[in-house]
């Protein structure tokens, strides 16, 4: 088995222009989720990149992190997409964030951290990169932020998505947290042009990170 990194998002449009922007090869179908390689090399090393799309339901997470575990060796993890901000006045749309901790809104499972945020120095604005902050994560939160918002406020919580915290949890059970990375951008309403624009400019930190 190969060192590998591991990218995981849950859109289609991601997985779109990743592949285009790292020229990656479709390599197989896992659980109707499509599965991509490409082969890096530098005057250094060779490695494995691994872009795979994970559904937001808690089983199939579990089902792709159980292969991504079983068939590589894993040097890092990376999930990207986007998030919403609850109402927190220094986060606005088109925000990139990579938060440091992670909550599920049922509180089943103690928070998880992340130490290194990120593993390079970066020009935090040239890219609208924000560190840290808190990142709740639920299914269906989307769908019932009303019903969220107390338990939201009551907690801290900067975002929420729906996938980091069920990725990171069986990073977690691997004691691979360390290795793990979540960056989201900040949507609310924004228009198609705006979109592609912040899209295009977390795959470029993503390319630094990589």
């Amino acid at each position: 088995m190969e060192l590998v990194k591991i990218i995981i998002t849950d859109s289609l449009e991601y997985i779109e222009l990743i592949k285009n922007r790292f020229s990656l090869e479709k390599k197989q179908n896992l659980n109707n989720t499509d599965l991509y390689e490409w082969i890096r090399n530098t005057e250094e090393w060779t490695e494995k990149i691994v872009l795979l799309k994970t559904w937001i339901q808690t089983s199939d997470i579990s089902d792709t992190m159980d292969y991504v575990f079983d068939n590589y060796i894993v040097n890092k993890i990376i999930n990207i997409w986007l998030s919403n901000s609850l109402n927190n006045i220094d986060l606005k749309s088109g925000d990139i964030v990579i938060p440091n901790a992670f909550i599920d809104s049922e509180l089943d499972s103690d928070a998880l951290f992340l130490d290194n945020s990120v593993w390079n120095n970066y020009d935090l604005n040239n890219f609208w990169l924000i560190l840290n902050w808190i990142c709740l994560s639920k299914a269906d939160l989307f769908n019932n932020y009303e019903k969220n918002i107390d338990f939201t406020l009551n907690n801290w919580i900067d975002i929420y998505d729906n996938v980091a915290f069920s990725i990171l949890s069986k990073a977690n059970e691997k004691s691979m947290l360390e290795n793990c990375l979540v960056i989201k951008w900040v949507i609310d309403h924004t228009d198609s042009y705006e979109k592609d624009t912040i899209i295009n400019n977390s795959l470029n930190i993503l390319e630094l990170i990589l």
